[in-house]
């Protein structure tokens, strides 16, 4: 039955647009049992979450194909609804796989002539937390065993400069500590950093707030990031006032307990300099990249590959 439909489809759209020739190794027929699409990208497009796209009800989508497509190919399938992402005027793919907006199940179906295999969400976000990712790459046999001239190489005096098209310099990741272990005071519901250590919760330690927001008593660290709030606005901010800190896990529990565990502030940047291209800008840690910088931080990208 699906055969019979796909073909009509095609002749239809024959009449309709200018002759498009296919190379002989195109699948002119859909898999026998049709492309697998995942539940999440079903969900997707049933929801049609997904408006960033003049037209609304896309959905961003991961197409796996049996090869490469040719230009015909590509052609057709945006004929069809789906529009590929690009890259200038280079479609984005890796292999035989595309990243892609599609309109709906039944136009991944149709694309089962092209030699569809696979469609999945493409707005999955995969982030391994550090106490994963650190021993998954064996980091800490690097560390421990990498030697020169007898000494340990642990990146001290080692400037790495990052050329990319984004960067958030404020990012939790570019900063150091600049404290020793700090006492948390509660007051009411919310916890204070005491920076001076007077058992006083004075304006400019806190409230601490987390990044995704969640229950202080038990805070897991590994994907998520605290600081010092100054106004209350769940807002990292800077130039306020707002400082990253970090908790002191005492036993070893993969959660930092408040108020009875400490933390350190992460107060000295790591940012050597930081260059902002399109207005030709530097800013220099010690010169002005905390006053000025702030303003510059690009929140689509934080150079992760440092």
């Amino acid at each position: 039955m699906f055969r019979h439909y796909a073909v009509l489809a095609l002749v239809v759209a024959s009449l309709l647009m200018p002759p498009i020739v296919l190379a002989s190794s195109t699948p002119l027929a859909a898999r026998a049992s049709g492309p697998i699409i995942g539940s999440m990208l079903r969900m997707e497009l049933s929801r049609g979450l997904d408006t960033s796209l003049a037209d609304e009800g896309q959905a961003r989508a991961l197409l796996e194909f049996e090869k490469e497509l040719l230009p015909q190919e590509i052609e057709l399938a945006e004929s069809m609804g789906v529009v590929f992402d690009r890259r200038g005027s280079s479609v984005v793919n890796v292999g035989r796989v595309y990243s892609a907006y599609v309109p709906s199940a039944d136009a991944l179906t149709s694309l089962g002539i092209l030699g569809l295999v696979k469609a999945t969400s493409g707005s999955k976000k995969f982030v391994p937390a550090l106490s994963t990712s650190v021993p998954a790459v064996n980091a800490p046999e690097v560390w421990n065993n990498i030697k020169e001239d007898g000494n340990l190489i642990n990146g001290s005096g080692v400037t790495v400069a990052v050329i990319d098209t984004g960067a958030e310099w404020l990012h939790p990741s570019f900063w150091r500590q600049s404290t020793g272990e700090l006492t948390v005071i509660q007051q009411g519901e919310d916890f204070y950093v005491d920076l001076d250590n007077d058992t006083i919760a004075d304006p400019e330690e806190g409230p601490i707030a987390s990044v995704i927001t969640q229950v202080l008593t038990a805070f897991a660290y590994s994907e998520n990031y605290m600081y010092i709030d100054v106004d209350d606005d769940g807002i990292f901010q800077y130039n306020l006032g707002d400082r990253w800190i970090g908790g002191v896990d005492a036993n070893h529990d993969n959660v930092v307990s408040l108020p009875t565990e400490k933390v350190v502030v992460f107060g000295e940047s790591k940012i050597s300099i930081f260059y902002d291209q399109p207005n030709n800008a530097v800013y220099v840690r010690g010169v002005n990249l905390t006053t000025q910088g702030p303003s510059v931080s690009d929140y689509h990208g934080h150079g992760s590959h440092v």
